[in-house]
Parts: C-alpha cells; sequence; structure tokens
C-alpha cells in the first residue's frame, strides 16, 4: 500500500492467480499494459523483499561461487539463475547474491537486466517476521563484466551511486 501525492491510498493485491490495484478502496480497471506494468512492479518488490527465501522455488539454480571479503567482511558469493518454466519475464538474467557468513543476511546482490547494478543493503528492519531492507543502487561501469564479477569492480571504486531505495511506512496487515 502506498499513499500518492492527493493522498488517495493505492493498494496493489498479486497472488499466483490475479493482480489487482486498489485506490481508496475501489477496484480499479486497468488495461493490459498497466497490469502487466504493476503486475511486474509489484512482483519485483516482492521478490527482493522475499530473498533469499524465494530462493528455494522450482525454477532457481544456484552455484556457489566460494568466499569473497567486501568491506572487511565474509561472504559466501552466490549465483542465480532461473529456468524458462517458471522463472518469470525476465527468466534470462543471472543474479549473484553475497551473503553474510557472520549474519546470514543478504548485504549484496547484482543483476544485469535493465543495465549493471549492484546493490548494497544500508538499513534493515523487520517487521511481522520480514526483513525490509534499503538499499545504495551502483551501476557498474564496465559494461564486459558479468554480474559475479560486480564485487570486484565495487571494491575497486568503479561503479557509481545512481540512486537509493528506500522502504517506509510498513504495515502489519495481520492487525487490519
Amino acid at each position: 500500500m502506498t499513499k500518492d501525492t492527493l493522498n488517495n491510498e493505492i493498494k496493489d493485491v498479486l497472488t499466483n492467480e490475479a493482480f489487482v490495484r486498489e485506490i481508496n478502496g475501489k477496484k480499479q480497471e486497468l488495461s493490459a499494459k498497466d497490469e502487466s506494468r504493476y503486475r511486474e512492479g509489484t512482483n519485483s518488490i516482492a521478490y527482493f523483499v522475499l530473498l533469499p527465501f524465494k530462493l528455494t522455488d522450482p525454477a532457481v539454480n544456484a552455484q556457489h561461487l566460494g568466499t569473497v571479503t567486501i568491506a572487511g567482511q565474509t561472504y559466501d558469493k552466490i549465483k542465480i539463475w532461473f529456468e524458462a518454466e517458471g522463472g518469470g519475464k525476465d527468466h534470462e538474467d543471472v543474479f549473484c547474491y553475497w551473503v553474510n557468513q557472520k549474519t546470514q543476511m543478504l548485504d549484496y546482490l547484482s543483476y544485469a537486466n535493465g543495465g549493471p547494478r549492484f546493490r548494497k543493503a544500508t538499513k534493515r528492519e523487520t517487521v511481522a517476521g520480514i526483513v525490509f531492507q534499503d538499499y545504495e543502487n551502483y551501476e557498474v561501469l564496465d559494461t564486459t563484466l558479468t554480474t559475479s564479477d560486480y564485487d570486484a569492480a565495487f571494491e575497486a571504486g568503479k561503479a557509481k551511486l545512481l540512486s537509493k531505495i528506500e522502504q517506509t511506512n510498513y504495515a502489519d496487515m495481520r492487525q487490519k
């Protein structure tokens, strides 16, 4: 749920069967293009929120690439790619995740679709057992690198901060 600049409450609900957008409690009739755009956006948000738990889905392929050190911390480096069947619209993208060996938290992630991106988790908040993370979103300047090499570019200062992804106003929907 979000509020727009006019204080309208926008609620997007995505299930395995359907996508529904409500504004101020009223279901919206959407064009196929808008439904697809909102569905993909909501799915993307849910995907990143549910990491690393979504990595147990049947369409997920994973390969442990070893351990690396970033900013003095040790990480398990994991390459992720998806099967076409059940892998979503961007199933051909290859991701890489860096899981902190000490905390078991996902501190960094990378992907290439839409441009080479490397994200660094900056703030965590747990609401109703779900961990929400803010990120610094970096562009990797060397477009010839694979996603699993973006950490080296980041450490070498060859990544440019593009944006910050900040999540706020969490609601525990179990109470509503």
